[in-house]
């Protein structure tokens, strides 16, 4: 809810299942708003990542607005 995404999406070896040990989560954070000189991707990344502490396993998070991953969502090899 301290996030307050559009979608989450679990990619990687934990979304297969064959998590091993150590393994990453990796996460794709679709978010409604568009990132510019007003509202930095990394600022954000950081309050995700701020929110998300207390869950303490190795993340990999990328974060786009809604307009990028429907620009991506359908080409080769994204996520």
């Amino acid at each position: 809810e301290e996030i307050g995404p559009r979608r989450i999406y679990l990619f990687g070896s934990f979304a297969r299942g064959d998590q091993a040990l150590g393994s990453d989560v990796d996460l794709l954070i679709v978010e409604d708003q568009e990132f510019g000189p007003d509202r930095k991707r990394w600022s954000e990344l950081q309050r995700i990542r701020k929110a998300l502490r207390p869950f303490r396993i190795p993340k990999d998070i990328l974060v786009y607005s809604q307009d990028e991953f429907a620009a991506w969502q359908n080409s080769v090899n994204h996520v």
